[in-house]
């Protein structure tokens, strides 16, 4: 029985960072499933601009995906909830981030402040609580969860802050799959409409 829960628990912390973090994927991925999040998956993609990635410190995830969607030939930005404004790239996000093909500049943290969202914006939150915030602050943008673009749909793309290179590792992948998933759906939708 210990080795079983020993391996259960390697796991949850590769693919999910932390159990509290697994706890949250698998509440909210219920609440996707009843429907919780489906106006977050609705925009229209003719407005859209830029993509805005908003995480809390924008050192590891938001500023990711910003350099993912970049190098996507896509307009974006990201920016931090809790940002300090000071805050190089975190040293695992930026290995984890090169083993990817992608280097993170070394700028500072973006505050909320620091960029002004606009009509032409799509926000894009790794977690549905930065979501409920972005729609607060802003309630004509349009937002989004990045994680939902995925293959297997993740409301909570957990904050790999200070968590083993195995989940920077993961949660990069999610990050990719999920730019990429998003932003062929902005280009189809365009190409629609």
């Amino acid at each position: 029985m210990t080795g079983a829960l020993t391996v259960w628990s390697r796991g949850v912390r590769q693919q999910h960072g932390r159990k509290q973090a697994w706890v949250r994927h698998q509440a909210t991925s219920w609440l996707r499933r009843l429907g919780l999040y489906a106006d977050l998956q609705t925009f229209d993609a003719s407005r859209v601009l830029r993509l805005v990635f908003v995480c809390a410190g924008n050192v590891c995830r938001s500023r990711y995906a910003e350099a993912r969607a970049r190098a996507l030939g896509v307009e974006a930005v990201s920016f931090g909830l809790s940002a300090d404004g000071r805050s190089p790239p975190d040293a695992t996000a930026v290995r984890a981030a090169r083993r990817r093909g992608i280097e993170l500049l070394p700028r500072a943290s973006r505050r909320a402040r620091d960029i002004r969202p606009t009509a032409g914006d799509l926000l894009v939150a790794m977690e549905p609580h930065q979501a409920r915030a972005l729609k607060r602050a802003h309630p004509r943008a349009q937002v989004t969860l990045l994680g939902l673009w995925c293959r297997s749909p993740r409301p909570v793309l957990a904050d790999p802050y200070g968590l083993p290179e195995a989940y920077f590792d993961t949660c990069f992948g999610c990050i990719d799959e999920a730019v990429e998933a998003l932003v062929r759906t902005l280009e189809r939708r365009r190409a629609e409409g």
